[in-house]
């Protein structure tokens, strides 16, 4: 079996939308999903809907974009992406 994955799911809506049509096409098989990004909320619902494989995508680089309501992990999540 081989594993074609996309990136950035719930990144932001052009990224989940992307990956998602590419599902749809069947060029791909699964997503690495982003939280605490501007689309996260939508990409949830969108991959238990669609039935696509998702993974969890550590993110290291960027600033939390979406609601993160734990003040202990956005803090240090925070002092990583300086």
């Amino acid at each position: 079996m081989i594993i074609i994955n996309a990136d950035d799911w719930g990144r932001y809506n052009t990224d989940t939308d992307a990956a998602l049509a590419c599902f749809e096409a069947g060029r791909i098989t699964s997503v690495t999903a982003m939280v605490f990004m501007e689309d996260s909320g939508r990409a949830a619902e969108l991959a238990r809907d669609s039935g696509v494989d998702v993974g969890l995508h550590l993110n290291l680089s960027q600033t939390f974009k979406g609601k993160c309501q734990d003040k202990l992990l956005q803090e240090y999540h925070n002092r990583i992406v300086r």
